[in-house]
């Protein structure tokens, strides 16, 4: 009953059949295309996040540019959290008392520990332009991150202006510092 007067209703607005069939038909075709090109589009989004995932992965964990950092940073290894504590402070004050093989230590530690601490800031930039998700860098990255926001001398160091690290203090300090 209830489809007997709907056709009279619609032959009453469109008497022509075809063009009424015609007219639906696109209306679906263009919501079918248009829920293509999203789900695409969003495969397309997720194979892009993948891929900078895979990077970062890479650059961090395979290959060895950060593996001495990684190691000195890390409460876990004792003696070389020790030396870092102490090269850092000297670093910090620019001191060093034992001659130019521990200037050139120094500077060493120095490049190596700003190339760290600057690929963190590229991932909390990343996340700040919403590229990466919270999720993602603490799943990635959360015991590192942790390890820096709880040594004192590195936060401090973070946190202060002259160094330009604002984007990983922020993070630093929404995700890890009471």
């Amino acid at each position: 009953m209830l489809a007997l007067a709907a056709g009279i209703v619609v032959r009453a607005i469109y008497p022509d059949w075809a063009t009424w069939f015609t007219g639906w038909f696109e209306a679906v075709a263009i919501a079918g295309a248009s829920a293509a090109a999203i789900l695409t589009w969003r495969a397309s989004i997720n194979l892009r996040r993948g891929e900078l995932y895979q990077k970062l992965f890479d650059q961090f964990y395979a290959d060895d540019r950060y593996k001495r950092m990684r190691a000195a940073v890390d409460p876990s290894k004792a003696n070389e959290f020790a030396k870092l504590t102490a090269v850092f402070e000297l670093y910090q004050r620019g001191k060093v008392t034992d001659g130019a093989e521990s200037v050139a230590a120094l500077e060493e530690f120095g490049e190596a520990l700003t190339d760290y601490l600057n690929f963190f800031e590229f991932v909390a930039t990343l996340e700040g332009n919403k590229r990466l998700g919270g999720d993602d860098i603490s799943a990635l990255f959360n015991y590192y991150l942790k390890n820096l926001a709880h040594s004192p001398a590195l936060a401090d160091y973070i946190q202060g202006d002259e160094n330009s690290f604002e984007a990983l203090d922020r993070l630093l300090r929404d995700r890890y510092r009471v």
